[in-house]
């Protein structure tokens, strides 16, 4: 408190020095919760219900399932799960394997900053898919639940601030594509016209 005082045990008082006086002169500012915000806050992610189905079904792009399962939710995103980790992330693994190599032995510099770009990306996918839907979930808490930027939600689960960014703007343009019916496998190109 500016204005106050303590009452010490041996009789004496101790203040700030601030005077009722002296706090109208004071200046006083406001803080935004996130501040510089292009888009409002979107339905899903203060909706529990829309969250998981974009969750589930962007974790289903992710592991490459173009058309939803007709299952539970907690059916459908398992599976996903169940592909990325056994399937994509093996995978992935070996073409890093094989990219660090490659780096390693290459003499060009241009080359080497392209393989290092590659590999910070297959890199990335491969810590995403390990923290799984959580991570998602804990991007959605922090930026919209608690008001943090885009860096701070970056340091407080551990990834890069773009990569926040991008993730954010994926589940924007999966939701619009939920929402608009362009979600499904021919939803993107247009079903194919009848003769």
């Amino acid at each position: 408190m500016p204005v106050s005082a303590e009452f010490h045990a041996d009789g004496e008082v101790g203040s700030t020095g601030i005077a009722y006086e002296d706090s109208s002169r004071f200046q006083t500012r406001r803080k935004k919760v996130a501040p510089g915000r292009r888009i409002e806050t979107p339905s899903w992610a203060v909706n529990r219900s829309e969250m998981r189905q974009l969750i589930t079904r962007f974790w289903e792009l992710r592991a490459g399932i173009k058309e939803p399962a007709k299952a539970s939710l907690k059916k459908r995103l398992q599976h996903a799960e169940w592909i990325i980790q056994h399937e994509k992330v093996p995978r992935q693994r070996a073409i890093l394997e094989k990219l660090c190599f490659e780096r390693m032995a290459t003499d060009d510099p241009k080359r080497r900053r392209e393989l290092a770009i590659e590999i910070r990306s297959i890199d990335t996918f491969i810590r995403t898919a390990e923290q799984g839907p959580a991570l998602i979930a804990g991007v959605l808490y922090f930026y919209y639940g608690v008001g943090y930027p885009s860096h701070e939600v970056a340091s407080a689960l551990g990834v890069k601030c773009v990569a926040v960014r991008q993730l954010l703007n994926r589940l924007h343009r999966t939701w619009k594509r939920m929402q608009d019916g362009t979600d499904t496998r021919w939803g993107a190109i247009g079903r194919p016209k009848k003769a």
